[in-house]
């Protein structure tokens, strides 16, 4: 099997941000991070991870690109540069605008757990570069930015699942 079949065996579910009116696709039987709250219909998150990739669904008052993009330039620890530069896209059929971001961790933090009389080796998150695609866009006039993260190493074999992840986005009138 090649690296574009292992890439497109990644399994997909349809969701749904109630009342937000937007839909797109998310990993399928993978644990989800979420925050919406019905009394605030314009302010949501969803994260998600699958082995090496990351997915984020942001939107609400400070879920531009840009404010997105200078929070992820700004975290300590990491190098990051601009991979590619602003362009024009889509999302949910509506004009929006991408970015690509290059993450590079320093030497991930280290400490140690105690945990029944032995001590536990442990590594920060992040140690291999990677590309944090971001897409912006508005709906219902609110910002929103969907990303998609991949290592950096084997960017090519995860372009199907960022094309589809990007292309599910569909928004309600």
């Amino acid at each position: 099997m090649n690296s574009s079949e292992a890439a497109e065996r990644i399994e997909w579910v349809s969701y749904c941000f109630e009342p937000f009116g937007l839909h797109c696709d998310i990993f399928a039987g993978v644990d989800v991070a979420i925050m919406i709250d019905p009394r605030t219909p314009l302010v949501g998150y969803l994260a998600q991870t699958r082995g090496p990739l990351t997915l984020m669904i942001k939107y609400g008052p400070d879920a531009g690109l840009g404010d997105h993009a200078r929070r992820i330039m700004s975290l300590q620890g990491r190098r990051v540069v601009i991979h590619e530069e602003s362009r024009p896209a889509t999302l949910c059929a509506r004009p929006a605008e991408r970015i690509v971001l290059q993450v590079e961790p320093e030497e991930p933090a280290r400490g140690v757990r105690f945990t029944d009389g032995l001590i536990e080796e442990l590594r920060g998150w992040d140690t291999e570069p990677y590309l944090t695609v971001m897409i912006g866009a508005a709906h219902r006039e609110t910002p929103l930015v969907a990303t998609f993260r991949k290592p950096l190493a084997e960017a090519q074999r995860y372009e199907i699942a960022e094309a589809h992840f990007f292309a599910s986005f569909r928004c309600e009138s």
